[in-house]
């Protein structure tokens, strides 16, 4: 259903007196507190591989209760750092649920991203990063270039801190990959789980050493124009399971558990942006200032980004269009997908990384394309259109 429908939430009953009573003047409301407890959509597309497990990436939006919710679903937490750490522990999350990226005191899960990232103490499992540099390709296509990530390892030094960490007795070793953080392509994910499931074979083949898991890392993405679809959930699983039976099974490594990190995808639709209408100027582009800032929402700066929005209390909704015949002075906007940067709650703007979401086309859709001046939202309609 609608996750930001009243039925979690009842927004038009409880969203003004909660800007009453608030000092912030931005209110992002979690709205999937009932819905996030059904198993996710992508869970059962990796029901076929025994110990899938998903981590989510603290750091996208550290919220107790949100993190709380997300243990109680069986989800684990990424950090990548000391204070997420601290966090994570405090939210009831154990040893073997958290996964990090830097020497953490009992950490059981670690990431590393070279022999200068080896802790004093080995951990008891290792996720050794991938990065082979050149181009990341999928059938004969191109989805980025690897030269200018910095995270991971070549194959050459991968294999040998494998053969170093299993002569010290580290008991279970894995492989990761991260290269992008919100893509769009559907061949990204199958992209990296071939890159990953080769490299599983043939460091088995050439050290003995079988992988014990795989972590695809996080990629895929949550978009917010319409002329750049979202990958689908189902795609990206057949694809990643036809690899699995293809390039590990036959060599013996059926065995390997699959991991993720998604983060924006898990968070974009549920959550809400909301900010009151201080003023309206007429002019020839009239403008709608609210009571938040860029930072906020950063989405809703962008040229070319759809959102769909309504007034509270009013039977007003859509774009622009819609908007102009509603007295917005005093009232309450709402704009759904609110989650697509979930750190802006934090006071940070997480923008983008995808090339295909950097280069949309240069117009506006009917909706609020917003600029900052003043550390204020001014909205500009087109220039026809008079609210």
């Amino acid at each position: 259903g609608d996750l930001c429908s009243g039925s979690v939430f009842p927004f038009r009953t409880r969203l003004p007196e909660a800007f009453e009573g608030a000092s912030d003047t931005l209110f992002i409301s979690m709205t999937a507190a009932a819905s996030a407890r059904r198993p996710p959509r992508f869970r059962l597309l990796f029901s076929w591989n025994d110990g899938f497990r998903q981590y989510f990436p603290a750091r996208l939006n550290p919220t107790p209760g949100l993190l709380r919710l997300l243990r109680e679903t069986g989800s684990g937490v990424l950090c990548s750092s000391p204070q997420e750490w601290t966090l994570a522990q405090r939210c009831g999350f154990t040893e073997d649920d958290i996964l990090t990226t830097f020497d953490a005191p009992g950490a059981a899960l670690r990431i590393l991203d070279g022999a200068y990232d080896l802790p004093h103490t080995p951990p008891k499992r290792v996720l050794l990063r991938f990065n082979p540099g050149g181009k990341l390709t999928f059938e004969g296509r191109t989805i980025t270039s690897l030269d200018r990530v910095r995270l991971g390892m070549p194959q050459a030094e991968l294999f040998q801190l494998a053969r170093q960490l299993h002569m010290f007795g580290t008991p279970q070793l894995g492989l990761s990959f991260q290269a992008l953080y919100n893509e769009l392509s559907p061949d990204y994910y199958p992209a990296a789980a071939q890159l990953l499931f080769t490299l599983a074979a043939a460091l088995f083949r050439e050290t003995g050493i079988a992988p014990e898991s795989i972590c695809l890392g996080d990629g895929v993405g949550a978009s917010s124009r319409p002329e750049y679809p979202a990958p689908e959930f189902s795609a990206c699983g057949e694809a990643i399971r036809s690899l699995y039976e293809q390039l590990l099974a036959p060599e013996g490594l059926g065995h390997i558990r699959l991991k993720t990190t998604l983060g924006r995808r898990m968070l974009a639709p549920h959550a809400v942006f909301a900010a009151r209408v201080r003023a309206v100027k007429q002019r020839r582009r009239p403008l709608i200032l609210l009571d938040a800032a860029c930072c906020q929402l950063p989405t809703a700066c962008q040229l070319g980004v759809h959102h769909h929005i309504s007034v509270l209390g009013k039977g007003c909704a859509g774009g622009a269009r819609r908007l102009r015949r509603c007295r917005l002075s005093g009232r309450i906007l709402r704009l759904p997908r609110g989650g697509l940067h979930p750190s802006a709650g934090q006071g940070g703007a997480m923008c983008s990384s995808s090339t295909r979401q950097a280069s949309p086309a240069r117009r506006a859709f009917p909706a609020l394309a917003i600029r900052q001046q003043r550390s204020t939202f001014w909205s500009r309609t087109a220039p026809s259109q008079k609210l």
